[in-house]
This record gives C-alpha cells, structure tokens and sequence, in this order.
C-alpha cells in the first residue's frame, strides 16, 4: 500500500494548478480544491461503521480500484465543465480520506498487533518519503513536460499497483 502515498500529498498540493493548468478558471480550481477538503473530511464519519463490517483486504481493494479509476479521469475533462472538476475533487477527496487510515490499519491485520510498532518504525521513513516525495514529483514531471498529465497517469498507475498487490495478498488465517 505504500506504492500509492504520494496521492496524499501530491495531489491537493498541485489540485488548483492542474486545473488551471488545463485552462480551468483559478476560481473553479480553488472550489475543486475545497470539494477534495469536505469529502476528505466526509468520509471519516463512515470510515468506523466500514471498518467493522468489511475486511481490511476488501476495503482496499475497493478503495484502490476507485482511486485508479478516479485520478487520472481528470484527464477527461475539458476546462468548460465547471462542475467536473468540482465532483473529481470530492471525489479524489473521498478517496484519499478514506485510504490514510484504511493504509495504517492494515499493518495490524496482516502482522499482528504485537509487531505493529516494529513494523511500522521500518515502513514509516519510507512512507515519509514517498508521501513528501508526491508534490515534487507532480511538479518536477509538469517543469519537465509542460503538463501534469503524465505525473497524473503516474499517480493513477500507483494506485493501481497498489490494487494488484492486494489482489495478490491474501487474508491472513485466522489464529
């Protein structure tokens, strides 16, 4: 699941500049920007009943299909549909709310609590760095093409690797 921490950060660091990069008014990029903030903070009231009725695994493979699904269909909207860019960022908000703590509970599942702190003193400077890592990338690949469409693409493909390794996964056994 680390493979796809650069959406944390990457994204709504860049969100007003993809969009006016793509020809979206400021005022349209600032409000898709806001939109990713409410279903961010949306998705925590629900996140608590998910996790009592669904496995980890399963949680993350919907969330990582939608998120693959989600990010680069940006890609699609001409910078006329307002109310697009508005719904990819509630949309893409969701996502991302719902994956950060979705992606720290899964250490516990599959490893045992009693290594959790192990475990994760070993992932997190990793983690930390993929997560610091996203806005830059996004950045670097829009000085270096002229676009945000290719680090986009990246993005989405991060995710979707992070779908496939959880579709290779499976559940550990019960005790």
């Amino acid at each position: 699941q680390t493979c796809a921490l650069p959406i944390y950060n990457g994204i709504p660091a860049n969100m007003a500049a993809i969009f006016t990069d793509r020809g979206f008014p400021f005022e349209t990029a600032a409000l898709a920007l806001t939109a990713y903030g409410v279903g961010s903070i949306f998705t925590k009231f629900f996140m608590g009943w998910v996790a009592n009725h669904l496995h980890i695994r399963t949680v993350l493979l919907l969330l990582t299909a939608f998120g693959a699904v989600v990010i680069p269909s940006v890609l699609l909207f001409p910078s006329t549909m307002g109310s697009a860019a508005l719904g990819w960022g509630l949309l893409v908000g969701l996502f991302v709310g719902a994956y950060v703590p979705f992606h720290q509970m899964v250490w516990a599942v599959y490893f045992g609590r009693q290594h959790v702190g192990s475990i994760s003193g070993v992932a997190r400077p990793l983690g930390i760095i993929l997560i610091s890592g996203g806005p830059f990338m996004l950045a670097s690949v829009r000085e270096l093409t002229g676009s945000y469409d290719l680090g986009i693409l990246l993005t989405g493909a991060a995710v979707a690797c992070c779908f496939l390794c959880m579709l290779l996964v499976r559940p550990p056994a019960p005790k």
